[in-house]
């Protein structure tokens, strides 16, 4: 999981600088508004993600305790919305 996080976060710092055309050798290194707005709100649900994630992140202590994985999982889906 952590590995799909650090995808997922260089994923969005690579595409939040796409699409800036900064002249003939791309050397402009300041970023519009947009894309600094977007590229906040990317770090803002990636916050989001790995906090509803991290009851997730340990093995369970009772493999067969599904009471406490289930009440884990409504807790994750509640924050969701």
């Amino acid at each position: 999981m952590p590995r799909l996080i650090v995808l997922a976060t260089a994923s969005i710092v690579i595409l939040s600088g796409c699409g800036s055309s900064g002249g003939p050798g791309g050397s402009d290194v300041s970023a519009a508004p947009q894309q600094v707005d977007n590229a906040q709100r990317d770090v803002g649900y990636l916050r989001a993600v790995n906090e509803i994630m991290t009851p997730f992140s340990k093995p369970p202590t009772n493999m067969t305790d599904y009471a406490s994985g289930a009440r884990k999982l409504h807790v994750a889906i509640l924050k969701l919305s």
